[in-house]
């Protein structure tokens, strides 16, 4: 499955400074930590925005897999970032070349078979 981490300031953060003036160490080890779940396959794609925080898009078993890489990063175990996790059912997927074929109709009532309590994009055959 697919998730998505959107990357924001911690408590930790100091404000008015970039990410490169915030604790190096703790900056250097979130880099790290990146690049090896890049490098064992479970990181897709990550990345600081243009103006404020950053994204990292999962592949991960199920949520508390996602929430337990996005925990053990060391930006947010030491509180200087912080983040909220989404699923994600690509309809339009250009790394696969999956494009769903559903119409809205067949969309939604997918949809309407997920928990309303649960802020996930709902999980849909494309």
């Amino acid at each position: 499955m697919i998730y998505v981490a959107i990357i924001g300031h911690g408590p930790e953060w100091i404000s008015g400074r970039s990410v490169f003036e915030q604790d190096r160490a703790v900056v250097q080890a979130h880099l790290e930590s990146m690049r090896h779940r890049f490098q064992d396959g479970n990181l897709l794609l990550g990345g600081p925005f243009d103006r404020a925080g950053g994204i990292a898009v999962w592949r991960a078993d199920d949520l508390d897999h996602a929430r337990r890489m996005m925990d053990a990063d060391p930006g947010v175990a030491t509180g200087l970032m912080d983040y909220d996790l989404y699923e994600l059912t690509a309809y339009f997927d250009a790394t696969t070349d999956h494009a769903t074929r559903s119409d809205v109709g067949d969309l939604a009532r997918t949809a309407a078979h997920r928990d309303p309590a649960d802020p996930a994009v709902p999980t849909a055959e494309g």
